[in-house]
């Protein structure tokens, strides 16, 4: 083999190897490439799954107040019977927060207070399970007015009656309580009268002042009552008419003599 041949064999074979390497290296690069893109699409599964979790965690329903003091309660008075009444379904527990932050929404904080001590006097043999939410609701039920501080049922009647169909006998008096004025003037108005052919009065002003309380004690406003007035009997044109009728026939009759 001549020099110029040895020559144009090594230049070959450095060109091959050159190639070689060349193709090695791309092939590492694109190997790279993947190896960041497949990094890159894990890391992005990764927050999106963190995404998820934190939005379900979010979304995971939150007790009120009004819920966490009834859970308080609950543990308070049933205790181990509560602590073991507990839900590994997430969904579960979920809708069981949510039915009990909707029962309670529109009742009084006081209404639960008072429901939560009558149960707490209950008998041990009542208290056997956690009250149901028809349960509870009828402990609110039987809260009475004169428990919240107001005058009792028959007591605030007695005085909306009195103070509306006789306001002549107690002049100047003032109303115990907006509540009351106002459950008054709506039972006993005259252009929205509130009667019932199959209720009696007393019941449809039980029921109305019911209602009000619960409305006063979820921080509704209330119109300031006046003063009972006098209430005066205006008859002056049938007074009138009656005198002059009068008067005619006495000139008649002086007239006629």
């Amino acid at each position: 083999m001549s020099e110029t041949q040895s020559m144009e064999s090594v230049i070959a074979l450095a060109k091959q190897a050159q190639d070689k390497l060349k193709r090695e290296k791309q092939l590492h690069q694109v190997r790279l490439q993947q190896s960041h893109q497949q990094a890159k699409v894990k890391s992005h599964s990764q927050s999106n799954d963190q995404k998820q979790e934190q939005k379900n965690n979010s979304n995971s329903t939150t007790p009120t107040t009004k819920s966490l003091y009834l859970f308080a309660q609950f543990d308070l008075i049933f205790g181990a019977l509560w602590e073991r009444q507990h839900y590994q379904d997430q969904n579960k527990l979920t809708a069981y927060i949510e039915k009990w932050n909707t029962i309670l929404d529109n009742i009084p904080q006081r209404y639960i207070e008072i429901a939560c001590e009558k149960m707490s006097m209950m008998p041990q043999k009542e208290l056997r399970w956690i009250p149901r939410f028809g349960d509870f609701l009828g402990l609110c039920n039987q809260v009475r007015p004169q428990e919240l501080g107001f005058l009792s049922t028959r007591l605030a009647y007695a005085e909306a009656y009195i103070l509306v169909k006789q306001p002549q006998k107690h002049p100047n008096r003032h109303w115990s309580h907006p509540v009351i004025f106002v459950t008054a003037t709506t039972l006993f108005n005259k252009e929205k009268p509130n009667h019932s052919i199959n209720k009696s009065e007393y019941a449809i002003f039980k029921g109305l002042y019911i209602e009000n309380i619960k409305r006063f004690l979820n921080g509704e406003s209330f119109p300031n009552p006046t003063l009972v007035q006098h209430s005066l009997t205006h008859k002056p044109k049938r007074s009138a008419s009656l005198a002059n009728s009068h008067l005619s026939k006495l000139k008649a009759q002086f007239t006629k003599a």
